[in-house]
């Protein structure tokens, strides 16, 4: 390597970099190569250095030996500079250099190095530039350091309390596994009973390690929040970071205790802290997830349970083992042969504390000492001998009089005492809030009765925290009680008191500092019941929460007094709640939350809770007990019951008072029974018998299907495809446009989506699925009903959007054999999914006029339902959903094309009114109602953003179609007559009506300042009723015109001469009439509906009210102008 090379090397490579070119040359110049090899010792320590040495290749390792402590090795790579402090300071080095591989090195002698750095003074201000840097570097790492000591001086172990005391079997085999866990790093399990001295023998393992002199330090996993942030920190952009203990530690040594208290939010971040030595730091909600930090510390976990126990509270698989090494410290009463040892040390130990001589334990004591259980263990030893010490008076033994049983009687006798007056002032603080027995079980066989009874079950099966919601009038209070009487705490109190009576402060439930105690310590290891926690004042929702996630509280104190330390709470914490605490689900501190589902939903335990009120109150009245009649009950049944178990006791005492002691209670007797949610309905199949009766015969639709619309579509297809190709001379086009679009539109109020019964598309569905499986054996696929759901809608909104666009370029209005690849395009779709599929998909999720029938079919004033009652109650086979064989009056069914349940439907987008329910029901539960038009917009109705587009797609189609009205109306010249500009008006003409109703929108929005707005998605659908009016007064032309001739194309259509015949044609004047009415009704429609949606007053909406206005005189302008 030449000058110039080494040169450019040493800028690159080392810390000169900032010299002049003249002074890398005359280094460079003096540079002396010497290669070198491996395992060789360089440099020694306090000696001083003749050469400077630059590493050009290979690797070296330098130290500093200590007498405290093993040695700190840091590695030198290529570039490293040594002995350039040394030799410009005159000093020894301070560490020692050995090579690790073979390498080469460039030497430059002292004598030349000074030469150099006296004739070059920048290579000192490089030196002194990097002893600027050290300096910082220095610093940084002290107030680091100052900072990690304050951190973890409060949980710092400083030293060892006491070795394995004795020289049993026992204390041989601890001390062989503290040898054992301190030769390795892997976590330990020490187990055993308080007072063992776990904390102690995991201090002998830190400092019997290699790792004795880093820190080790004890945390309580009892006092952990339930976050752990005191454990491994805090990672937040927007609260600033947070080291936690885990980090400071470093390679120290981290005694968690009592395992037992962890709290279950915190278990699966600790195993994966002894699985992986990993964690991570905890991070707000909304806020990313942190890093995954590594883990240097060594971790020592104690449990006061045994091993089996630990393994169940992890939850871990037989044979799966966190921890290295696992140690049992055996009790006292296990070690009778050490207990002599044990004495004697600490009476060693607490007479150097105290100064005094030390006391001899005679041989006699040591034996009462071991005939004792010593159930406190190590601290129940060290007290028994400081107090006999005391009792001494400084005499030279302790003799077995002092600790003779009659002592210890009189002791126990006082405690004794002690315990009665503590009890007797705990029963009298309590006796006001307990809650003494259960009123009732859970009553009934159906599953909801039967979940509610395993969650109970499960919640008794240990003393987490509960919570119970619900709707008034439940019993939320009883299934708290029927929770703890069913535990194996049964025997403790059990508390109750309301939250709309508890002080701000919270004095009654967390006592006061120096004053009167608070229930949670009065009720100990009970149960403490929170009645309507949703009344709690807000003051006191925090301290809640907090003795929900740390099972800690502190009592009141009065201000300018010091806070006082926290207090743990042995109790367990049931809530009864009306409603679910955001608060509460978002800090996930209640692992039982169960809901108790109302009595409406519940119907067929309605006669088993009927005959249970009505045997109490005859129980309580001594009267006979009465029977009820299966039409009292149907309507006991039918009935939704807002106030539950409540309202249902009462409606049976006042029908027992009116019975006047008959023997039956009939149905006569229950006149408060009404439900509102089915006002405003007409049975159309009780009304009129012949109804029900048709819509069950063979006639509906399967006759009407095969027997004449499955022909049919394929004549008007061949028609379409084969025939002439204009409106004017095809019967097919008269069909679709002039008959069916203008009847189908008309017909949606009436009878909402009853065309899909009848639909060409499906028939050729049904009969391909039912001919497949014929030929081709097989199951047919499940629904993927998440992903339809989701996107289902929007895959109907683009094809109906690229139909309309095709429908417009290529103008399927007047070309035949387009309108017939249309139609057969949306048979195909359904054919192709009817293969695929089980009953109906494409008709459910896909289909665009099956989309465009849902929606309009909202608007109907008929509907089919079923009677929630009966389904609930007496239906066990759901025939009308799943299908069956006959049953009664039920006919053989495959099931609701669909997959709806007539009891579970909230509007009519999901029913097609084919009737398979209506035949399949038994229990006549089924029903065609009369009802007022589009009453579920503003009840039951769910909105969603797929179907809103459609409705504004559709809202735009109008317009599309009445292009060359608008191009004339207002004298523009759209170019319609190029494909390009002709497909691009036609996309912005589609986003009119969207754009002014969200224009209006965002004024409703601005002006709104006292009344929260309503969301678009929801008044989205005040459009619906002037959607479906404009597209039927678009569609009014062709009915009352093309229509009428309905004959003479007829003819036309198959080469004969349609002169002189029949037809029938409206005035112009007739059908603008007609037009304009539609259009008005529409607009009034829709701001009534909007109305009826926001349930806001009129001037708030009056935006919304401009535009649907704006929007209806625009199309009075493009159809009836």
């Amino acid at each position: 390597m030449d000058g110039a090379e080494r040169i450019q090397w040493l800028k690159e490579h080392t810390q000169l970099v900032s010299l002049s070119d003249e002074a890398l040359e005359a280094i460079a110049a003096a540079i002396v190569e010497e290669p070198l090899q491996e395992n060789r010792r360089l440099v020694l320590e306090d000696t001083h250095p003749d050469v400077l040495y630059i590493l050009k290749a290979g690797h070296l390792e330098s130290y500093h030996t200590s007498p405290n402590g093993p040695a700190k090795a840091v590695s030198l790579l290529p570039g490293s500079i040594i002995h350039l402090k040394e030799l410009l300071l005159e000093q020894p080095t301070e560490r020692t250099v050995i090579t690790l591989d073979d390498g080469l090195l460039w030497r430059i002698t002292k004598e030349q190095f000074l030469e150099l750095a006296q004739q070059y003074p920048e290579i000192s201000r490089t030196f002194s530039r990097q002893l600027a840097a050290e300096l910082n570097q220095v610093t940084s790492q002290l107030a680091y350091e100052q900072e990690r000591q304050s951190a973890l001086r409060p949980y710092v172990i400083p030293k060892l309390k006491r070795g394995v005391i004795g020289s049993s079997e026992v204390a041989i085999r601890l001390r062989k596994q503290v040898r054992e866990a301190a030769r390795d790093r892997t976590p330990v399990l020490l187990t055993g009973e308080a007072g063992v001295g776990k904390v102690n023998l995991a201090a002998l393992i830190h400092f019997t390690s290699a790792a004795r002199h880093e820190s080790l330090i004890r945390l309580n996993c009892g006092t952990l929040s339930s976050s752990g942030v005191e454990l491994f920190g805090r990672s937040s952009p927007g609260l600033g970071s947070k080291l936690g203990v885990l980090a400071y530690l470093g390679t120290g040594t981290l005694v968690l205790d009592h395992l037992q208290d962890l709290l279950p939010e915190l278990q699966a971040k600790v195993i994966q802290l002894l699985q992986t030595g990993e964690y991570r730091p905890v991070s707000r909600d909304g806020e990313p997830m942190a890093e995954l930090q590594q883990c240097e510390a060594r971790i020592i976990l104690t449990a006061e349970r045994s091993l089996d126990q630990v393994n169940e509270q992890l939850s871990l698989e037989p044979g799966q083992a966190l921890w290295g090494h696992w140690i049992e410290v055996p009790p006292l009463r296990d070690r009778k042969a050490d207990i002599k040892a044990k004495a004697e040390y600490h009476i060693s130990c607490f007479a150097r504390a105290e100064g005094i001589p030390r006391p001899r334990l005679t041989l006699e004591a040591a034996e009462v000492l071991a005939s004792y259980d010593l159930p406190g263990n190590l601290p129940e030893l060290e007290s028994l001998l400081e107090q006999a010490i005391s009792q001494s008076n400084g005499a030279a033994e302790l003799n077995a009089d002092l600790f003779r049983s009659a002592q210890q009687l009189a002791v126990q006798l006082d405690q004794v005492a002690s315990q009665l007056a503590f009890e007797q002032e705990r029963q009298t603080a309590l006796r006001p809030y307990l809650v003494p027995k259960v009123r009732r079980g859970i009553v009934g066989s159906s599953r909801y009765a039967v979940r509610l009874r395993q969650e109970i079950k499960k919640a008794a099966a240990d003393r987490k925290s509960v919570l119970v919601f619900g709707e008034p009038g439940l019993g939320k209070d009883n299934t708290a009680a029927l929770i703890h009487f069913g535990s194996r705490d049964r025997h403790q109190p059990m508390i109750k008191i309301n939250c709309n009576t508890l002080q701000a402060s919270g004095a009654e439930l967390f006592g006061r500092v120096g004053g009167k105690a608070g229930l949670l310590e009065w009720i100990g290891q009970g149960t403490f019941l929170l009645n309507n926690i949703q009344e709690l004042p807000p003051a006191l929702l925090d301290k809640i929460l907090l003795l929900l996630e740390t099972g800690t509280y502190t009592p009141i104190s009065r201000e300018g007094e010091p806070t006082p330390e926290p207090k743990r709470s042995h109790a367990r914490i049931m809530m009864v709640s009306e409603k679910t605490l955001p608060q509460l689900e978002r800090k996930h501190c209640v692992p039982h939350v169960i809901k108790v589902p109302p009595l409406r939903v519940r119907k067929a335990d309605i006669a088993a809770q009927a005959e249970y009120y009505i045997s109490l109150t005859c129980r309580t009245k001594n009267i006979a007990r009465p029977h009820v009649t299966p039409e009292a009950l149907r309507r006991l049944q039918g009935y939704d019951f807002p106030g539950n178990f409540t309202e249902l006791e009462g409606l049976i005492e006042r029908a027992i008072a009116q019975s006047n002691g008959a023997p039956e209670l009939t149905e006569e007797v229950f006149w408060a029974v009404s439900n509102k949610t089915r006002r405003f309905r007409v049975n159309l199949l009780n009304a009129y018998p012949k109804l029900r009766q048709f819509l069950r015969s063979d006639w509906w639709p399967d006759r009407i299907n095969f027997g004449f619309t499955l022909g049919m579509f394929a004549v008007i297809v061949a028609i379409l495809m084969f025939g002439p190709q204009t409106r004017d001379s095809n019967i097919g086009l008269n069909l679709f446009w002039a008959w069916w679009w203008p009847l189908m539109l008309f017909a949606f109020p009436f009878v909402g989506r009853l065309w899909c019964s009848v639909c060409p598309f499906m028939i050729y569905g049904e009969l391909a699925q039912k001919l497949s499986l014929q030929v081709f054996p097989r199951e047919l696929l499940p629904w993927p009903r998440q992903q339809a759901e989701k996107w289902g809608g929007w895959f109907l909104f683009g094809l109906f959007t690229l139909i309309l666009l095709w429908e417009e370029l290529w103008n399927l209005e007047d070309t035949a054999y387009l309108a017939g690849c249309l139609l057969l395009l949306i048979t195909a779709g359904a054919v192709i999914f009817s293969l695929l599929f089980e009953r109906r998909f494409w008709c459910r999720y896909l289909c665009p006029i099956g989309g465009m029938n849902g929606l309009f079919a909202k608007l109907s004033m008929t509907e089919l339902r079923a009677q929630q009652g009966i389904c609930s109650a007496t239906c066990t086979t759901y025939q009308c959903y799943k299908g069956g064989p006959e049953k009664g009056e039920g006919q053989e069914s495959l099931g609701c094309p669909l997959y709806s349940h007539p009891a579970q439907l909230e509007d009519n987008r999901d029913c097609v009114l084919c009737m398979t329910c209506l035949k399949a029901c038994p229990h006549r539960s089924v029903e065609v109602n009369l009802r007022p038009p589009g009453i579920e917009l503003w009840t039951t109705h769910q909105p969603t953003y797929a179907e809103v587009a459609l409705l504004f797609l559709l809202f735009g189609a109008i317009f599309l179609h009445r292009l060359p009205e608008i191009q004339n109306h207002f004298g523009w010249n759209l170019h319609l007559e190029h494909f390009s500009w002709h497909a691009a008006v036609s996309v912005v003409v589609l986003l009119v009506p969207v754009a002014i109703a969200l224009l209006a929108q965002g004024l409703v929005r601005v002006s709104s300042r006292t009344i929260k707005p309503r969301p678009f998605l929801e008044l989205a659908y005040g459009y619906l009723p002037l959607v479906l009016g404009g597209s039927l007064a678009h569609y009014l032309r062709l009915g009352l015109t093309e229509a009428g001739r309905v004959l003479p194309i007829t003819l036309a259509t198959f080469g004969y001469s349609g002169v002189n015949v029949p037809i029938a044609v409206a005035e112009p004047a007739v059908i603008a009439f007609l037009q304009a009415v539609t259009l008005i009704a529409s607009v009034w429609l829709s701001v009534i509906l909007t109305q009826k949606i926001a349930r806001q007053p009129l001037v708030s909406l009056l935006p919304q009210h401009l535009a649907t206005i704006a929007i209806g005189s625009l199309l009075w302008k493009l159809i009836v102008s």
